[in-house]
């Protein structure tokens, strides 16, 4: 059974007491999934913050003596699912629903990779092991995870196809382009993300070239450099500077995945069903 509940704009007496009294779920039947989703706005969000605690999003996780847990990511949005405890108080279940929801159009084979910027770990933890796992389980359907930049604070981790990857950043003008910072000599794709992995640790910012790997459109990545991040024609899953009306399309294409994606994880499709080999 697979229950979901949602609540729009504002926090409802149901919803806070289901916040405050998240161990009255102890009982729950294992063959049960329950996903709370919020979009908070205002006051409500003011009021949100107070019952966390102001604990960072995605941070707040109750872990229950039956394994199952209620977590809050960084889209505000609550998860009640069951999974297997990791190190740090991380879970496996975890890192999947931020995968639905931030990495939806590259799990579909429709976005050559997706970046995600994952909090730190309680106890001097890091997400090694947990990636390591994903690697082992999804590599065969096509899909890599690849830390490339890790801090006290946070650990970015790029979610990616490498053969698609590598055939967009091989393109003539591609390679051109990212020639002036510094990828000349690489040759296969370990190369190319070590490279990059080398950008982030240079001063801890995001190098602008990253958007490429991405598969950012070679046009509005030089646009934004030149327009330092100003004066776009559009902002969605990037600012575009080049192809409007192209790029609109591809950014309704990415939110209609994302949303079949949300709808049929939450009725029990799991991630690897979902990623498409």
């Amino acid at each position: 059974m697979h229950i979901q509940f949602q609540a729009n704009r504002v926090i409802t007496p149901a919803a806070e007491t289901m916040i405050r009294s998240a161990s009255a779920f102890h009982n729950t039947p294992s063959s049960t999934s329950i996903l709370f989703y919020y979009t908070i706005f205002g006051k409500s969000r003011e009021r949100f913050d107070k019952l966390c605690e102001g604990v960072h999003p995605f941070r707040k996780v109750y872990l229950f003596e039956n394994g199952y847990h209620l977590y809050i990511d960084n889209r505000f949005q609550i998860h009640y699912t069951k999974g297997n405890k990791a190190k740090g108080g991380h879970t496996d279940m975890n890192l999947d629903c931020v995968l639905i929801n931030h990495c939806s159009p590259t799990l579909a084979g429709l976005k050559q990779a997706s970046l995600l910027c994952l909090p730190r770990l309680e106890d001097g933890h890091t997400y090694d092991e947990l990636i390591e796992n994903y690697n082992h389980k999804y590599n065969v359907k096509g899909l890599y995870f690849r830390i490339l930049y890790a801090c006290p604070k946070r650990t970015l981790l790029y979610v990616y196809r490498p053969n698609v990857v590598l055939r967009y950043i091989q393109r003539r003008d591609i390679s051109s382009f990212l020639q002036q910072f510094g990828y000349a000599d690489c040759q296969d794709i370990s190369a190319f993300l070590d490279r990059l992995a080398s950008r982030f640790a240079e001063d801890g910012c995001f190098p602008h070239e990253a958007g490429i790997f991405l598969g950012y459109p070679l046009e509005d990545v030089c646009g934004f450099i030149a327009n330092r991040g100003n004066h776009a024609k559009l902002c969605g899953e990037w600012k575009v500077y080049g192809d409007v009306h192209a790029a609109a399309r591809t950014f309704q294409r990415y939110t209609c995945c994302r949303q079949d994606y949300l709808n049929r994880f939450a009725i029990g499709t799991t991630l690897e069903s979902l990623i498409v080999a």
